[in-house]
């Protein structure tokens, strides 16, 4: 999923309609689920990713929308990738797979991140390793539906207050992911502890989620602070995020803060190149895709 700002953007329009929408969609997936449960349909991560597409480009109306997709007996390691990008700025890009909360074969209540499909290779490790080979960062989308309670886990979130509504999608970036299925600690309690609302991707900028602080207003300008530009405020985000995973109930309170890093993971001045093929040609052909990339969505700043 791409995302192109327009000029209009610049002074924040998309950042907080797009946090907005994220925590709409949440509230709406998590009813979903329940609904799903209570008609006796059960909902698959296909589905509903396909539906929270089709929504966050129908509640942007100032953005046109395009989207291409691979076979789907193909998706072997991401689900989709997200593009975001603000004009003339950088691009920060994320590879996704979604997983549902369920009751694992173990009978434990959790989400099944350690899933392998034919030969050796996870398909954690592959996603990993392929978005590191393509150089973007990746993480988990996980769907809550009826069996959320947020009650059994510690919310880490200062910005949003505890509520299944904001969780019905949360974040969880795939580094973390990997360490909690090498651990054999993929339960709803441990993920839950280390996961965060997904629209804190767009807008997690709050110092008491995380103990480190942004340069200070009256400091020379902080090689990485382009707090203007959508992509790096995405950036910035999730390494808050994956920051605040890793280090969930390890860190004492009185540790000192980190400094942001001078280059934030995953931003570059230009897109892959099948992003930038897609835009100059409008490809719709399957092969435009990555091998491990299951769909690509594009939204374009439009003039009305």
């Amino acid at each position: 999923m791409t995302l192109v700002a327009s000029e209009k953007a610049r002074h924040g329009m998309v950042r907080e309609a797009l946090t907005d929408v994220l925590m709409d969609r949440a509230a709406w997936t998590h009813a979903r689920l329940q609904s799903g449960r209570d008609l006796g349909v059960e909902l698959h991560e296909e589905t509903i990713t396909q539906d929270l597409q089709l929504d966050i480009s129908a509640a942007l109306p100032a953005m046109m929308v395009r989207t291409f997709t691979k076979r789907q007996e193909a998706r072997t390691g991401a689900d989709w990738q997200w593009e975001w990008w603000f004009e003339g700025r950088q691009w920060f890009g994320l590879r996704v797979q979604a997983k549902r909360l369920k009751r694992l074969p173990s009978g434990q209540l959790g989400y099944d991140l350690g899933y392998q499909r034919g030969g050796n290779r996870r398909q954690i490790d592959v996603l990993i390793d392929d978005a590191r080979r393509v150089r973007v960062p990746a993480a988990y989308v996980l769907y809550n539906g009826p069996d959320l309670d947020i009650s059994k886990f510690t919310w880490g979130c200062h910005r949003l207050p505890p509520s299944p509504a904001f969780f019905g999608v949360s974040l969880l970036p795939a580094m973390v992911a990997r360490d909690l299925v090498n651990a054999g600690t993929v339960d709803f309690t441990t993920v839950g502890a280390r996961s965060r609302p997904w629209s804190c991707l767009a807008s997690c900028d709050w110092p008491e989620c995380h103990p480190f602080q942004r340069p200070e207003k009256t400091s020379p300008a902080h090689p990485a602070d382009r707090s203007d530009d959508l992509s790096w405020r995405t950036a910035l985000s999730y390494f808050r995020i994956q920051e605040q995973a890793r280090l969930a109930g390890e860190l004492d309170a009185e540790q000192e803060s980190a400094s942001v890093p001078r280059q934030l993971p995953g931003l570059r001045d230009l897109p892959p190149p099948y992003v930038a093929d897609f835009l100059a040609q409008d490809l719709l052909a399957d092969s435009a895709l990555p091998r491990r990339v299951g769909a690509l969505t594009v939204f374009r700043a439009t003039t009305r």
